[in-house]
């Protein structure tokens, strides 16, 4: 997966448009793929601590949907990298777009 590497969480990164498309597709495929989607965003906000990641995830209601996620049927491992991004998105100061 390109988000486990630096140089992939990087390049997510500095595109806006991937980390709002990612936070859009949530809940919307399979759950493999909303897992693997946990894990980018995750990837991007969490690990990296890049501030324009979290600030594109937070404006495109990101954590209104890590939640949804965590509340349906997904994974432990989902669960706790959502967790983690609640965390790591505790201190951002940017509303969602709904806000």
């Amino acid at each position: 997966m390109v988000s486990t590497c630096t140089e992939g969480r990087t390049t997510i990164s500095e595109d806006e448009n991937c980390v709002t498309a990612v936070v859009h597709r949530l809940m919307k495929v399979s759950p493999a793929v909303t897992d693997h989607g946990i894990g980018v965003i995750w990837s991007s906000c969490y690990m990296s601590r890049d501030r324009m990641a979290q600030e594109s995830a937070m404006r495109n209601n990101g954590l209104t949907k890590v939640l949804l996620v965590m509340q349906s049927n997904c994974s432990d491992t989902a669960r706790q990298i959502g967790v983690s991004f609640i965390i790591a998105t505790k201190n951002c100061k940017i509303k969602s777009s709904n806000s």
